[in-house]
């Protein structure tokens, strides 16, 4: 059984890119399928995390994700902070740690 028939939930995602020599805006950026859940207390603080709600995406290893990338799912928007591929075994895939955003942040 494969990890990626637990990548249900559909995340969008913006980046911040260069728009000529001014400035920089979001762009939006391909959007994926994973798998959220809280991330553990120990994890979070560990990454420097300690007042913040921390959440574990894991997703496929093609994903075009980056740390500072902002996503959203279902009116929920979060800030990748970490992304670690993890390689052993048949169910290759990306780890993402990603903080909640306030609702009011775009």
């Amino acid at each position: 059984m494969s990890i990626s028939k637990f990548f249900t939930t559909t995340f969008t995602a913006k980046r911040m890119t260069w728009v000529g020599d001014d400035y920089s805006e979001l762009a939006t950026i391909p959007g994926f399928n994973g798998h959220l859940q809280q991330t553990e207390a120990v994890m979070a603080e560990s990454l420097g995390m300690k007042f913040t709600e921390t959440f574990t995406i894991w997703c496929a290893i093609d994903t075009a994700v980056q740390r500072d990338d902002r996503i959203n799912s279902g009116g929920v928007n979060y800030t990748v902070k970490f992304v670690q591929e993890l390689l052993v075994g048949i169910d290759k895939h990306l780890q993402l740690v990603v903080e909640k955003m306030p609702k009011d942040y775009d």
